[in-house]
């Protein structure tokens, strides 16, 4: 039996074709569980923002990023083991830290009396990397972040006056949600 050499070009695309395929879905099911916890997190944070005077804040964001990003990294790392990938969890680390310098960096420069302003900044910062996430190589990732962004920014000019309990319930149970339906095949 020959084979042409267009179905042998065809043939060799489709294998790579499904092989990205299964690689997303690798992906997918290692992200639910971390979107999971991460959800619970900004759940719990954005609840506690509501309730807590902000001096206070601190004592629930840290030790809540701190598990969540412990977490991420041993999610990761399992994960990547098994797929037989390497130096991830420097990279991971290497954005978490990029994330803190900018976000640190921006209200160190802007500074505002619109507290809503600081509960609506991570979810906008979430909902971008999410998207470039998404439109790098997860498409999944890109209608999460395109929610999230959507979401924070519904939150901040139509619900002004319960923000903190909008981000907890519409963001962190979209998170969760995105989580659970990212197990999904």
């Amino acid at each position: 039996m020959d084979i042409s050499p267009d179905d042998a070009a065809q043939a060799l695309s489709d294998i790579a074709s499904a092989r990205g395929r299964s690689r997303a879905l690798a992906g997918y099911s290692v992200a639910g569980p971390i979107l999971v916890i991460w959800g619970i997190i900004w759940l719990a944070a954005y609840t506690a923002m509501g309730i807590l005077p902000a001096a206070q804040w601190g004592l629930v964001w840290v030790p809540g990023d701190a598990i969540g990003i412990v977490a991420t990294i041993l999610l990761s790392r399992r994960a990547n083991r098994q797929a037989g990938i390497k130096g991830t969890t420097w990279r991971l680390l290497g954005l978490m830290a990029l994330v803190v310098v900018f976000s640190a960096g921006l209200f160190a420069m802007v500074r505002t009396s619109d507290i809503n302003v600081y509960f609506a900044f991570p979810g906008l910062l979430t909902g971008t990397i999410y998207t470039a996430l998404g439109l790098w190589r997860m498409t999944r990732y890109l209608w999460v972040g395109i929610a999230v962004i959507a979401a924070s920014l519904i939150g901040f000019f139509a619900f002004a006056a319960i923000l903190p309990y909008w981000m907890a319930v519409v963001v962190g149970g979209g998170l969760i949600v995105s989580g659970l339906l990212f197990r999904r095949p």
